[in-house]
């Protein structure tokens, strides 16, 4: 009887098998790509691939004219609102920073509710005159139609914070931000291409585009972040004349109680910006193109796919742990891989989901190789254990004892003397078989009795022309112990190819030799028999079944089963631990 489990795990249904878990682990990693959690992960391990930046040094990036001023409590005129700011002030500031002559003057404050009629109209007439101010916008408070005709563009910006509370992306498509104006894109229109970096791809189109922030890795404040200076507006009385011309000037607000601080990713410990210091940065990864570019869910998906058909067929042909191994080296070729290409080209390249979902694959393969290899040495244990019964049963069969009953029945007509001790030697071989036949392990001095009644038998059939020469080491104790006829095998073995040359050779004498000894922590065990490649008639199935047990009851592979010929004689040699 056998257990009941997919026999042949190996080949071609094992294949099919670790494809079908393969396909299945992909399509969790690619749902599993798509989650914040695993965001919020890559995210925190990407602060490790700047190891190779350091190593290299930081790529080449846009020396973007950008000049950031912003409005805080200490420069408003006494008693004067912080929102909305007081207009006149503002019209005041916006004249001055004109006079420097800016190439862009992007103005990061909501003009959505009416001030005075004059002080509004002084505004117009500043931003008109200016002719290069662009203006925040919002679909919700929409600048006001006097303000929005004479400025040369306007836009939007909204920005999405991971689980963590991280800000990663901003809006970048119109159907996504409600509006067909982004601020960002509406400045890109107006960049001049001496603000651009040489080869500056198109801009993505994606819902979200996520901000490089790649350079408040290692940073510990805001102020050692900005490539570009920032400065408070009440500075700016203290700057040289045109020390903003031809520059990209950012004005917002820096009330931190009432507009919100973000936080960045990769600043150790966590850094925060104003609204107006992230849109420049991300003007700033815009000039340089610095874009971050994810690879597709789908290629990473399939790429995971195609591993783990290779890791299966390795473990099918060399074993889990060769497997284990070329895991680890590809784990390690997969970070270098999306290090390299993070640091130096801002490709974003899945690494943890990857890595888990491999891992776990690798393992769960190794789990089901131990668990086929117990099953199949549970299936050859009771192949074994049926061949036990079918010896057992194999003596008792009444055909067997029928052909020895009917040679002792012959032997006590021609010798009867010879009968009766054959007789008393096939009894107690008998009753051996019955005793110890159902037992794992048998001592090693019962088995030397058993094959010492069956030569006694072999020399009464034989009748002395058959040469038997035993020799058993002392130092064999009868605590040692082997799986019941570990040895028998080999001594009938030798007797039937020793028979076999004697019949072929009347005029020789057939000769076999049994030896046992012991040599440190093994037993040896020879046997030596006269061999001319007679032909016999024989089935070749006992050493064969006979290497099968070993190979159950020594699972280590502790044990040696060898044979060889020369000068007529087949020598067959078997080496088991004492035990």
């Amino acid at each position: 009887m056998r257990i009941p489990l997919i026999k042949s795990y190996d080949g071609l249904r094992q294949l099919l098998v670790y494809s079908l878990a393969a396909c299945l682990f992909s399509l969790v990693l690619v749902f599993w790509l798509t989650t914040p959690m695993n965001s919020d992960w890559e995210v925190r391990f990407q602060t490790n691939y700047y190891l190779m930046r350091s190593i290299f040094g930081e790529p080449k990036v846009s020396a973007l004219p950008l000049v950031v001023i912003l409005i805080d409590d200490a420069s408003l005129p006494a008693g004067s609102p912080r929102s909305p700011i007081d207009r006149r002030w503002l019209t005041h500031k916006l004249q001055k920073i004109d006079q420097q002559n800016p190439e862009l003057i992007i103005l990061n404050i909501l003009l959505d509710r009416p001030s005075t009629a004059a002080v509004d109209r002084d505004l117009v007439k500043v931003i008109k005159e200016a002719g290069n101010v662009i203006l925040r916008d919002d679909p919700i408070y929409p600048v006001l139609p006097s303000f929005a005709e004479v400025a040369l563009d306007r836009g939007s910006i909204q920005f999405r914070l991971d689980s963590a509370g991280n800000l990663q992306e901003t809006c970048n498509n119109p159907s996504t931000c409600q509006t067909r104006r982004i601020l960002h894109h509406q400045i890109w229109k107006q960049f001049p291409p001496a603000f651009k970096l040489k080869g500056t791809s198109a801009q993505p189109s994606s819902a979200w585009l996520k901000i490089n922030f790649s350079s408040a890795t290692g940073k510990t404040s805001k102020s050692q972040i900005a490539a570009h200076p920032i400065i408070r507006i009440q500075d700016l009385d203290n700057l040289s004349q045109n020390a903003l011309k031809g520059k990209l000037v950012l004005i917002g607000t820096g009330f931190s109680d009432i507009y919100p601080l973000f936080q960045i990713p990769l600043g150790s410990p966590p850094i925060e910006l104003q609204e107006t210091e992230i849109l420049g940065e991300l003007l700033q990864m815009m000039a340089s193109d610095t874009y971050l570019i994810s690879i597709h869910k789908a290629w990473i998906g399939l790429l995971a796919f195609g591993l783990m058909i290779i890791l299966a067929i390795l473990m099918m042909v060399r074993g889990p742990i060769l497997t284990l191994v070329f895991g680890l080296l590809f784990g390690l070729l997969y970070f270098l891989i999306s290090s390299v290409g993070f640091a130096f080209f801002n490709l974003e390249i899945p690494f943890i989901g990857p890595v888990i979902i491999i891992f776990i694959f690798i393992l769960g393969g190794i789990l089901v190789q131990s668990l086929q290899d117990r099953f199949d040495r549970l299936n050859l244990e009771l192949d074994l254990k049926e061949k036990q019964v079918d010896f057992l049963t194999n003596e008792l069969h009444t055909h067997h004892l029928f052909n020895e009953f009917s040679r002792i029945g012959v032997m006590m007509k021609q010798r009867p003397e010879a009968a009766r001790e054959y007789l008393i030697e096939f009894a107690e071989m008998l009753r051996l078989s019955l005793k110890y036949g159902d037992q794992r392990q048998v001592p090693v001095a019962v088995q030397m009795e058993f094959i010492k009644l069956y030569i006694n038998q072999q020399e009464i059939i034989h009748q002395g022309q058959l040469t038997f020469e035993l020799t058993f080491d002392a130092d064999v104790q009868k605590e040692s112990t082997a799986p019941w006829h570990t040895f028998f095998p080999l001594v009938e073995n030798a007797v039937k190819y020793a028979s076999a040359y004697q019949k072929s050779n009347p005029d020789s004498q057939a000769l076999v030799q049994i030896q046992l000894t012991v040599s440190g922590q093994q037993l040896e065990f020879k046997t030596e028999n006269s061999y001319d490649q007679s032909p016999v008639a024989s089935s070749n199935t006992g050493i064969e079944n006979l290497r099968k047990r070993l190979t159950l009851a020594y699972p280590q592979g502790n044990f040696e089963l060898s044979s060889s010929s020369s000068d007529q004689k087949w020598v067959t040699r078997l080496i088991i631990p004492i035990s």
